[in-house]
């Protein structure tokens, strides 16, 4: 009768310990599988690639910018540009900027800003420059005006 009691005993902590065992491979090997994007930063002649978790942020970079907005969410391959070039000659990611740098060109006050921002999160990425066209208050005369300063 003992010894039935203490195989009882064997086989559940056998059992606890397989399910221990099965719960922290299962989670560990979970955690090393996580989607991963690539990124490609290129500064000056300088080109650095960098692996992150799926949705990571630009500020998961660790690099400021006044072009790409810390909130902007990167996409698998992508290749981002932060030259140190002069401001006059640094042209404007329309799909990236933060609205202060967005603010910078001729005629986008903080209000354009901002709808630029929103159409990016309701509509996605701009697709062609001239898309921009589709921002309230953004009329043919202020394309004109931009057109030459901006980039996707």
């Amino acid at each position: 009768m003992m010894e039935l009691k203490i195989i009882r005993i064997l086989a559940f902590l056998f059992c606890l310990l397989a399910a221990a065992y099965l719960y922290l491979h299962v989670s560990l090997d979970f955690e090393n599988n996580e989607e991963r994007i690539k990124v490609t930063v290129v500064e000056d002649d300088k080109t650095v690639i960098r692996e992150l978790p799926l949705g990571s942020k630009f500020r998961d970079l660790g690099i400021d910018s006044p072009v790409y907005s810390q909130e902007y969410t990167l996409h698998d391959n992508e290749t981002l540009y932060l030259e140190n070039d002069s401001e006059s000659n640094r042209k404007i990611s329309i799909n990236t900027a933060a609205a202060d740098a967005l603010i910078d060109l001729p005629g986008i006050g903080p209000v354009l800003a901002e709808r630029i921002i929103e159409y990016r999160c309701k509509y996605g990425l701009f697709e062609y420059i001239e898309e921009i066209k589709n921002v309230s208050g953004i009329g043919d005369k202020k394309y004109e005006k931009i057109r030459d300063l901006i980039i996707l």
